[in-house]
């Protein structure tokens, strides 16, 4: 609960590189119109380190602040949106997109819930929801990890409690679906969609998320880690491996 009253407390957009280009795919991907008014772009063989290249960046920065790309940024970017247009099903998906950064506001549990959905798509007369994710890897098996390790299954859940909630998709739609792409070549895509078991899970995990921040926030105790010292092990796969270590003496 500590981290989330710092990150509440603190929250600023990030301007990391890595979330920087994370910001424009999103930006040129599904609001193209706003990537142009929102993004600059540095001219052909801008060298930071000269006195004209200072300039050309301080001018774009005068317009656009942060949002401002090198040529080789812009082209990985348009490479990845052809890496989405490759595959048949993205691609049907995002011509069908009907609303871009819709923001969710919800009351539940006293708490006010907010999420922000990449977007909405209309496919067959079923709304899909969809979270556009940049990646190092868009392999099914490394999707499955990066779901567990990131949070994304209760943010899967969060955001088709939202959507219910606002009347964005009924009760029984379960249709949120995360377009991975990959940020280096060949720009692969895949698009993936938790099971209702999975769901199911991450909705349980969420509730009891909301609980506990409820209390947090009720009685202002923002628990962290342990406050005394603990006894650790090591992790099941340094055991597991410690086998073929000694094998090798």
């Amino acid at each position: 609960m500590a981290h989330a009253k710092a990150a509440l407390d603190n929250f600023t957009e990030s301007d990391k590189g890595e979330f920087v280009i994370g910001s424009a795919c999103h930006d040129a991907i599904l609001r193209p119109t706003v990537f142009a008014e929102k993004w600059g772009v540095l001219p052909q063989g801008y060298d930071g380190r000269t006195t004209a290249g200072k300039e050309a960046k301080a001018l774009l920065s005068k317009t656009y602040g942060n949002n401002v790309l090198k040529q080789d940024e812009m082209l990985q970017i348009r490479n990845i949106g052809e890496g989405l247009n490759r595959h048949p099903s993205i691609s049907k998906l995002l011509s069908s997109i009907t609303d871009t950064e819709l923001s969710l506001v919800w009351n539940e549990q006293g708490i006010e819930c907010k999420a922000r959905l990449d977007a909405v798509a209309v496919v067959n007369g079923q709304t899909i929801l969809i979270d556009l994710k940049t990646s190092r890897s868009a392999e099914q098996r490394d999707f499955e990890r990066s779901c567990v390790s990131y949070g994304y299954i209760i943010q899967s859940a969060h955001y088709l409690a939202g959507a219910k909630a606002c009347g964005i998709i009924k009760e029984n739609n379960n249709n949120f679906i995360h377009v991975v792409i990959e940020k280096e070549q060949p720009y692969l895509g895949a698009a993936y969609c938790l099971d209702d078991a999975t769901l199911e899970i991450g909705e349980k995990r969420r509730q009891e998320a909301m609980r506990k921040f409820a209390a947090a926030q009720a009685n202002d105790i923002w628990p962290g880690y342990s406050e005394q010292i603990e006894t650790i092990a090591a992790p099941s796969w340094y055991f597991e491996q410690s086998g073929d270590f000694a094998d090798g003496i």
